[in-house]
C-alpha cells in the first residue's frame, strides 16, 4: 500500500481554512515542524481582524501563537521558527523498477491508448517480459505495470498515466 508523504508549501489562509474544516487533506505546522491547530481565523489584534490564533504542540505542553494572515508570527520577525506552513499529501512513488511477486495482482496495460486493468503476475520470461494470467488462464505480456494500491486503483478503466493521476491528486488535495 502506498504511504502518504507530505510536502511543505507556503502558508495559504484559504487552504488552511479548508484543512481545518476537513474539506481538504493536509496539516498545519510551524517552520520547525511542530504541529499547529488554528483555533481562530479572525482575531482582532492591533485593530486588524485578519489575524490567526494557533495552538502549537511542544513536547509536554501547548503554546499559543498569534500570527498574521500570511502565517508569520507577530513577535518573531527575525527568527521564523514559529512561522506557519502547510503540509499537503503527495502520492508519488517511483515505480519504474517495480518487479511484482508471483500471484500479485497488478495494474497493467500495453500502451497509453489502452485502459488500465487488473491481472495477476505469473513470471518473467527469459527475454525479460513480465507475464500475467489473463481471464482464460493463459499468460500474456504487458509493458506497463503498476502495483495495485488505494492510489493506483483509481486508474482502473481509464487511459490516464500514473503521472497525470498524481498531478490531479496533488492539485485537489483530496484523498
Amino acid at each position: 500500500m502506498t504511504r502518504t508523504k507530505f510536502k511543505k508549501i507556503p502558508f495559504d489562509l484559504e487552504l488552511a481554512k479548508k484543512i481545518t474544516n476537513k474539506e481538504v487533506k493536509g496539516r498545519i505546522v510551524t517552520e520547525d515542524n511542530l504541529p499547529a491547530r488554528i483555533v481562530c481565523f479572525d482575531y482582532n489584534f492591533g485593530g486588524k481582524k485578519d489575524n490567526i490564533v494557533a495552538i502549537i504542540e511542544h513536547t509536554g505542553y501547548e503554546g499559543v501563537l498569534t500570527c498574521f494572515a500570511d502565517g508569520l508570527y507577530h513577535y518573531d520577525f527575525f527568527n521564523k521558527k514559529y512561522a506557519l506552513h502547510i503540509e499537503v499529501p503527495t502520492y508519488y512513488r517511483d515505480y519504474s523498477n517495480f518487479v511484482p511477486m508471483k500471484w500479485q495482482p497488478c495494474l497493467v496495460r500495453d500502451n497509453e491508448n489502452h485502459l488500465w486493468g487488473i491481472q495477476v503476475y505469473s513470471h518473467t520470461d527469459c527475454q525479460g517480459k513480465m507475464l500475467f494470467y489473463n481471464d482464460e488462464g493463459y499468460v500474456i505480456p504487458y509493458t506497463k505495470v503498476l502495483p495495485l494500491s488505494k492510489v493506483t486503483a483509481r486508474l482502473i478503466g481509464t487511459t490516464k498515466s500514473y503521472e497525470e493521476l498524481i498531478e490531479e491528486l496533488d492539485r485537489n488535495g483530496k484523498d
